[in-house]
Protein backbone atom coordinates (compact mmCIF):
# COMPACT_ATOMS: atom_id res chain seq x y z
CA UNK A 1 0.00 0.00 0.00
CA UNK A 2 1.52 3.29 -1.14
CA UNK A 3 2.91 5.55 1.63
CA UNK A 4 3.29 2.87 4.52
CA UNK A 5 5.87 0.83 6.08
CA UNK A 6 6.20 -1.78 8.05
CA UNK A 7 8.94 -3.02 10.60
CA UNK A 8 8.72 -6.63 11.96
CA UNK A 9 11.57 -7.28 14.29
CA UNK A 10 13.80 -4.37 13.06
CA UNK A 11 13.18 -5.45 8.96
CA UNK A 12 11.88 -3.92 6.68
CA UNK A 13 8.12 -5.66 5.51
CA UNK A 14 6.06 -4.82 2.46
CA UNK A 15 2.44 -3.64 3.64
CA UNK A 16 -0.06 -5.38 1.50
CA UNK A 17 -3.91 -5.44 1.03
CA UNK A 18 -6.20 -8.10 2.48
CA UNK A 19 -10.15 -7.74 1.55
CA UNK A 20 -10.17 -4.97 -0.48
CA UNK A 21 -9.37 -2.62 2.23
CA UNK A 22 -7.33 -4.09 4.93
CA UNK A 23 -3.54 -3.78 5.46
CA UNK A 24 -1.43 -7.42 6.05
CA UNK A 25 2.04 -7.49 6.85
CA UNK A 26 3.61 -11.48 6.59
CA UNK A 27 5.21 -12.55 9.91
CA UNK A 28 7.41 -15.35 9.57
CA UNK A 29 7.63 -18.14 12.20
CA UNK A 30 5.60 -18.12 15.48
CA UNK A 31 5.94 -16.55 18.50
CA UNK A 32 6.09 -12.62 20.00
CA UNK A 33 7.29 -10.59 17.48
CA UNK A 34 7.35 -6.17 17.09
CA UNK A 35 5.58 -4.82 14.41
CA UNK A 36 5.77 -1.31 13.49
CA UNK A 37 3.44 0.49 10.89
CA UNK A 38 4.45 4.03 10.13
CA UNK A 39 2.97 6.32 7.10
CA UNK A 40 4.92 7.96 5.34
CA UNK A 41 3.31 9.62 2.70
CA UNK A 42 5.04 9.76 -1.16
CA UNK A 43 4.65 13.26 -1.51
CA UNK A 44 5.40 14.65 2.38
CA UNK A 45 9.25 15.35 1.26
CA UNK A 46 8.52 17.07 -1.98
CA UNK A 47 5.91 19.31 0.12
CA UNK A 48 8.36 19.83 2.34
CA UNK A 49 11.33 20.72 0.31
CA UNK A 50 8.66 23.76 -1.69
CA UNK A 51 7.51 25.02 1.67
CA UNK A 52 11.52 25.58 2.00
CA UNK A 53 12.24 27.21 -0.59
CA UNK A 54 9.15 29.33 -0.41
CA UNK A 55 10.62 30.57 3.38
CA UNK A 56 13.73 30.74 2.03
CA UNK A 57 12.24 33.33 -0.98
CA UNK A 58 9.70 35.07 1.59
CA UNK A 59 12.45 35.81 3.69
CA UNK A 60 14.97 36.51 1.24
CA UNK A 61 13.05 39.47 -0.18
CA UNK A 62 11.72 40.43 2.85
CA UNK A 63 15.40 41.41 4.26
CA UNK A 64 16.16 42.60 0.63
CA UNK A 65 12.84 45.17 0.86
CA UNK A 66 14.13 45.79 4.51
CA UNK A 67 17.57 47.12 3.80
CA UNK A 68 16.52 48.92 0.36
CA UNK A 69 14.23 50.96 3.14
CA UNK A 70 17.55 51.36 5.30
CA UNK A 71 19.58 52.55 1.92
CA UNK A 72 16.63 55.00 1.18
CA UNK A 73 16.42 56.40 5.01
CA UNK A 74 20.27 56.96 5.21
CA UNK A 75 20.76 58.37 1.96
CA UNK A 76 17.96 61.59 2.87
CA UNK A 77 20.55 62.07 5.86
CA UNK A 78 23.68 62.50 4.15
CA UNK A 79 21.79 65.36 1.89
CA UNK A 80 23.52 68.51 2.79
CA UNK A 81 21.30 71.52 4.26
CA UNK A 82 20.31 74.35 2.36
CA UNK A 83 22.33 77.62 3.32
CA UNK A 84 21.04 79.57 5.46
CA UNK A 85 18.52 83.07 4.39
CA UNK A 86 19.88 85.16 7.27
CA UNK A 87 23.73 85.73 7.13
CA UNK A 88 25.44 84.49 9.71
CA UNK A 89 28.34 85.96 11.66
CA UNK A 90 31.67 83.55 12.92
CA UNK A 91 33.31 85.26 15.42
CA UNK A 92 37.41 83.78 16.12
CA UNK A 93 39.09 84.23 19.07
CA UNK A 94 42.64 83.87 19.30
CA UNK A 95 44.56 83.70 22.52
CA UNK A 96 47.96 84.27 22.93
Amino acid sequence: MPGWVAEVDGRVEEVLRGNHWQQVVPIRGSGVHDVELRYEPPAFKAGLAVTAAANLVWWGSAAWVFAAGLRRVRGRHEVSLPEPSVPVQVRQTVSV
